[in-house]
């Protein structure tokens, strides 16, 4: 499908975005998944620790990031990196899809020792509107592997493992055969990424503030250095990350609860509800009252 702009996209202002758990983990650091819908979806979004790498099996999805939306067709794979708010939707169904979850640094620390260079991790640090697609003349070949990595099966937990690995890279190998990023992405290390991810993890389950010298306390990391790896990685500090995770989590609880505002204004960690009401307005363009009253679309 094209990358023209999907009709009627969501506002990423009123996104209600989830953080699901997902079990991807230095022990077990790939897993796959199948989905199919057979019926039309509406948007729906989240965000995860883990690397995500999606291949259309049948039909068309829809995906979402804050600035950019696309369609996609059978053989097309979408890609997302470490707590990238992203969305999904389907408008023609039926759809079939993959999705692969990787443990961050287990990219990071891929490499053979008779090619160099090959960096990984950059197809998922990219901008959205630039990661690599694959080439028509190869989407068979995408779908035949994301088809074997769900139907092979694995003797022991090891094989599957190994060969889950072996999925993931063959695809990724078809992204980036003939792709040059416009921004060259560094090659990020996996003590970085471990480092990006405790930090993330810390913001996100944390209720109330937490402060960008006590989340590099927690991870071993100097406070300059944490800021400098998340405006790299993410496009922003630290403690824009934590504000808007604050933000959004107190959204949630405004819609799923009946406390008192002020009370979820302190529970995540704003001075006042003064405080609490200027930066819920930046962010969702309308006051934590008018929310709650539903005076902003929500999604599923």
């Amino acid at each position: 499908m094209s990358r023209k702009r999907l009709p009627n996209p969501p506002d990423p202002s009123s996104w209600n975005i989830e953080k699901p758990t997902i079990n991807c983990s230095e022990s077990s650091p790939v897993e796959v998944e199948p989905f199919t819908y057979r019926r039309e979806e509406r948007s729906q979004f989240d965000m995860h620790y883990c690397l995500e790498l999606g291949v259309v099996l049948e039909g068309n999805m829809e995906r979402h990031y804050l600035t950019y939306e696309r369609g996609y067709k059978a053989g097309q794979v979408w890609l997302c990196g470490m707590w990238e708010p992203h969305g999904w939707g389907v408008r023609k169904p039926p759809c079939r899809v993959a999705v692969f979850f990787l443990h961050p640094p287990l990219l990071a620390h891929t490499h053979f020792t008779q090619v160099e260079g090959i960096n990984w991790m950059a197809p998922f640090s990219a901008m959205p509107q630039e990661r690599p697609q694959v080439p028509d003349a190869r989407l068979p070949e995408a779908i035949a592997l994301a088809r074997s990595a769900l139907d092979s099966p694995f003797t022991t937990p090891s094989a599957r493992k190994i060969a889950l690995h072996l999925k993931v890279l063959e695809i990724l190998l078809i992204l980036v055969g003939s792709w040059q990023s416009a921004a060259s992405p560094r090659k990020w290390s996996g003590r970085e990424l471990d480092c990006l991810g405790r930090a993330m993890q810390l913001a996100q389950q944390t209720p109330g503030l937490i402060t960008t010298r006590e989340a590099a306390e927690r991870c071993g990391i100097n406070r300059n250095a944490l800021s400098r790896l998340f405006v790299e990685y993410v496009g922003l500090s630290f403690a824009e990350f934590a504000l808007r995770n604050r933000v959004s989590s107190a959204a949630v609880q405004l819609k799923s609860s009946e406390e008192p505002i002020k009370a979820i204004a302190s529970q995540w960690g704003f001075a006042d509800p003064s405080h609490f009401h200027r930066c819920f307005v930046k962010y969702y363009g309308c006051s934590p009252t008018d929310y709650r009253a539903g005076g902003r679309r929500r999604h599923p």
